[in-house]
């Protein structure tokens, strides 16, 4: 016989039960779900943004209510301004503020300020906001230069004039009047001891013009100050030689105890019977020797009141070269040998025009 096959039914207690614990967890799961969903939603809210303009006068401190400020400028550290009517802020350390424009108010920091401005701003610093009404003024830069072009070559003993100005801040300092010692640098002495002319002239309304006469035939460049901050320096000058004009003695051997010897020449110190030796130089006025002065130029060697056997050589005329450096071949002298001898004087002397160098010997 086929068999039967028996289904059994659950109690309906148990279905009903079993479908509860479902529909507690679904809304288990429903809850979790939204509270999370909840949780990442940020409500709208009813706050919002706007912009408000603001005239630079609002943002300025009361200590600047008097000035008319319409530019913002920040800055930091050491900085400067060149605008006018502005509002300058530091920050908030320690600032270095140079102002040159006009009509600022220039605020520093909570830290130690330095600030120059001009006679027109105020200044607020540090921590305790300290006024000062008007600022503290920057000193002014003071200069001297040249109008125009400066010479950049001269003849050794000519003059030749230079128009200087003095500034402030760049500009002509008419105030700068009246007489000014200045202090000269950078000009040499000529081979014979002269010296430049380097005058202090009286100034008017910041400016001068001033004769300068240098003696060396060499290249300088000069200098000039007042002690103060003013100074200048010039372009380099080429000094060249004068006119040939003079004989000088050179070359003086033993040296002489008075240094330079050149066209009156005291040698002291002469002992008895000694000899010296020279050449003779043809040299423009200052004493700067000449060169290629051409043919025909002679020198002669002459002494006086030497005493009992005193000597010169050579006794006739030499020739100074026509071309290169003017010098003559070199001559001697020997003093006397006599108990009575004390003095005696030489003269060198041209065959043209050239002025005579005479030199005074004496033991």
């Amino acid at each position: 016989m086929p068999r039967r096959t028996r289904r059994l039914r659950r109690p309906q207690h148990v279905i009903a039960a079993r479908v509860g614990a479902g529909v507690v967890v679904l809304l288990v799961t429903i809850t979790l779900v939204t509270s999370f969903t909840a949780s990442t939603n940020v409500p709208t809210s009813n706050v919002g943004t706007s912009t408000q303009a603001r005239l630079i006068m609002q943002l300025a401190p009361a200590g600047c209510s008097s000035l008319s400020l319409t530019v913002l400028v920040q800055g930091s550290g050491t900085f400067s301004n060149s605008q006018s009517h502005a509002l300058v802020l530091g920050s908030a350390g320690s600032n270095t503020i140079t102002d040159t424009g006009t009509g600022n108010c220039i605020v520093g920091g909570g830290g130690t300020d330095s600030t120059t401005g001009t006679a027109t701003d105020i200044c607020i610093t540090g921590p305790t906001l300290n006024i000062a009404n008007p600022c503290p003024v920057a000193a002014p830069t003071l200069t001297f230069a040249i109008s125009g072009t400066q010479p950049t070559t001269a003849t050794a003993g000519t003059a030749f004039n230079v128009t200087v100005h003095a500034l402030s801040n760049g500009a002509l300092d008419t105030t700068y009047t009246g007489a000014h010692a200045l202090t000269w640098g950078g000009a040499n002495a000529s081979p014979s001891g002269a010296v430049a002319t380097l005058p202090s002239p009286t100034w008017a309304s910041g400016s001068v013009t001033i004769p300068i006469t240098l003696v060396a035939a060499d290249t300088e460049t000069l200098t000039m100050t007042d002690g103060t901050a003013r100074n200048l320096t010039f372009a380099p000058i080429t000094i060249k030689v004068g006119t040939a004009t003079r004989l000088a003695f050179t070359g003086i051997n033993p040296a002489p105890v008075t240094l330079p010897c050149y066209f009156t020449c005291p040698l002291t110190g002469f002992g008895r019977g000694t000899t010296a030796s020279f050449t003779v130089t043809v040299t423009d006025a200052e004493g700067n020797g000449e060169s290629g002065i051409g043919s025909g130029h002679t020198v002669t060697f002459t002494f006086t009141n030497a005493g009992t056997g005193a000597s010169g050589t050579p006794t006739a005329a030499q020739a100074f070269p026509a071309t290169g450096a003017a010098v003559s071949p070199r001559f001697t002298f020997t003093s006397s040998t006599s108990p009575s001898w004390t003095t005696a004087t030489l003269t060198l002397s041209a065959n043209g025009s050239y002025t005579a160098a005479t030199a005074a010997i004496s033991q």
